[in-house]
């Protein structure tokens, strides 16, 4: 037997060995052969975000969230889905930027990473609060996720007289 060599963290996998024969009363014991995955299985993903900053007069911007699976050998043997969704920070949803909708992000089976967009708008106002983040977080089955945040950036200035 020869194994085959794959980039995919799937486990360790069992291969049974049987047997028969046609002698009279000689009895075949079976056995088991473990055959060890030398990848790494994925147990988290992280989000990213692109682009990291949106300024508060920039308008409806498109942003693109990536997830990445980590681990050394960091496909899946079966493709994870990750739930991502904007939330409170400093910005406030609904006050400082448009309500975000939940999206997913599907990471292919195999595959290292997965992306999906959605679109930021910010609230245009003339108040001097400083730059704000907005979290990006997900959650996925059986991961443990770790978010990303995305600068929304404040275009008036302190007045010095």
């Amino acid at each position: 037997m020869t194994p085959t060599q794959d980039t995919v963290g799937e486990g360790d996998e069992t291969i049974s060995v049987e047997g028969t024969t046609t002698i009279p009363g000689l009895v075949v014991t079976g056995t088991a052969l473990t055959l060890t995955d030398n990848e790494t299985i994925s147990t988290g993903v992280t989000l990213s975000v692109n682009p990291t900053s949106v300024g508060e007069a920039d308008g409806a911007t498109a942003v693109v969230v990536t997830a990445a699976l980590d681990g050394a050998a960091r496909g899946s043997a079966t493709a994870v889905t990750v739930a991502v969704g904007a939330g409170t920070d400093s910005a406030t949803e609904g006050t400082d930027y448009a309500t975000v909708s939940d999206f997913t992000v599907t990471i292919g089976a195999n595959a290292t990473s997965g992306t999906g967009t959605f679109t930021l708008t910010p609230t245009q106002d003339l108040l001097v609060e400083g730059d704000e983040t907005i979290s990006v977080k997900g959650t996925a089955t059986g991961l443990t996720v770790t978010g990303a945040s995305l600068t929304l950036e404040d275009d008036e200035t302190a007045s010095t007289g």
